[in-house]
């Protein structure tokens, strides 16, 4: 006969039992009851970054993906974003879509690939990718800041490199070597030269082109036109001049080469009154040539016979002036043609800066003659114009002694 099952021993029925054998800390609960026959979970096929839970505020962004999927037991949004990549994982890290603004182009070193970052364009792709360093040829203007050439830099010429002759049948401009100082640039060094064949009291600009700033012997060019001094992207304007009329002496540049607020201006000034006074045995001739402008006509003294002369003409009524001027000068025209050696006559050429109260002397022709010269005297640039006086005198000691002043003409020069 088959035995009996063993018994376990001391247990108690379940439904003697309070705790159901757990012991006296467990204590009952209400709570479903377990089906053991309910189905199990479906398998989830989505990957694992759709297992869990996310904020309610997330689940409609715009940035998800798979909105509305699954069974309600699966989260409807992934864990992580999905990006322009369209992957979570690469998206798992912090991605940039910025375009750059600095292109990224391989080129050849000492034969080597390698990347470098430059400024510039670049054209085509793949293998026919060409790239373009910025320079100013290449970069276009923007609405407020432009490419860059030598004519837009500002520049000033040192000096007054300007000089202007006459040669005869027709006028020559001549350049003297000059230093040209450049905006953010080291000076350049600029060559003499001259122009040739140039129209007699004519006004013109002075310029060359030099775009490398490399200075040195350059090709010089006048032009009646200022607007054509200024046209070109490697153009300095040195300055303007006007030429001589016939048989009158050099005349100077204006000073006015440059650009922008570092360009000069010269200014002339001429005197407005020529008196010829205390005259004996002495005649004054067209005294008012010399307040005319004209650098070729003058006014004289001349002795005449008959026993001790003398005579003087007197340049006054400057325009006054109280500009701020880096220069100031003083140019006087005049000549001796005549003076006789014994006995010596005296002729000069003085002037006052101080309304005639004293008088400098510019020169004494004590029984010589003196070649037709314009004379320079550097003035204090606070100096008044309306006291600077010119005067020219003619004093002998015998009879029928002949001398003779001519004053062509006295002005003066300002330049800012």
């Amino acid at each position: 006969m088959p035995r009996e099952p063993r018994k376990p021993k001391n247990i108690q029925p379940v439904e003697d039992d309070p705790t159901y054998g757990l012991g006296g800390d467990w204590r009952a609960i209400d709570a479903p009851v377990i089906n053991p026959n309910a189905p199990p979970i479906p398998y989830n096929s989505r990957s694992n970054y759709f297992s869990g839970s996310i904020p309610s505020s997330l689940q409609h962004d715009s940035n998800f993906v798979d909105v509305l999927r699954g069974p309600n037991h699966i989260p409807t949004l992934p864990l992580t974003p999905i990006g322009p990549s369209g992957k979570p994982t690469t998206n798992t890290g912090v991605q940039s879509t910025a375009t750059p603004i600095v292109q990224t182009v391989s080129v050849q070193v000492t034969g080597s690939a390698i990347n470098q970052v430059l400024p510039g364009t670049v054209q085509g792709s793949g293998a026919g990718t060409t790239f373009s360093v910025a320079t100013l040829n290449n970069i276009n203007d923007g609405s407020s800041r432009f490419a860059q050439t030598a004519s837009g830099t500002s520049f000033r010429p040192l000096s007054n490199p300007l000089t202007s002759t006459d040669a005869g049948a027709s006028a020559t401009i001549n350049i003297a070597g000059f230093t040209m100082r450049i905006s953010n640039k080291p000076d350049v060094a600029v060559s003499s030269g001259s122009i040739l064949l140039l129209s007699y009291s004519t006004l013109y600009y002075i310029y060359y082109d030099d775009a490398s700033l490399a200075g040195g012997a350059v090709t010089f060019n006048a032009t009646t036109t200022k607007e054509t001094a200024i046209n070109g992207s490697g153009r300095f304007f040195i300055g303007s001049i006007r030429t001589p009329v016939a048989t009158a002496p050099a005349t100077a540049g204006n000073g006015d080469g440059g650009s922008g607020a570092q360009n000069g201006q010269t200014y002339l000034f001429l005197y407005g009154s020529a008196v010829a006074s205390a005259l004996v045995n002495t005649t004054a001739n067209n005294i008012s040539n010399s307040i005319d402008g004209d650098l070729t006509t003058f006014g004289s003294l001349i002795t005449v016979a008959g026993g001790n002369a003398s005579g003087q003409i007197l340049l006054s009524a400057a325009s006054p002036t109280s500009a701020t001027w880096t220069s100031l000068t003083l140019n006087i025209l005049s000549a001796v043609p005549q003076n006789v050696a014994a006995p010596p006559a005296s002729v000069k050429i003085e002037y006052s800066l101080d309304g005639g109260a004293n008088f400098i002397n510019l020169y004494t022709a004590f029984g010589t003659t003196r070649a037709k010269t314009t004379d320079s005297i550097s003035l204090p640039v606070t100096q008044n114009l309306a006291l600077v006086l010119v005067k020219g005198s003619i004093l002998t000691g015998g009879v029928s002694l002949t001398a003779e002043l001519d004053i062509y003409e006295a002005w003066a020069v300002g330049v800012i």
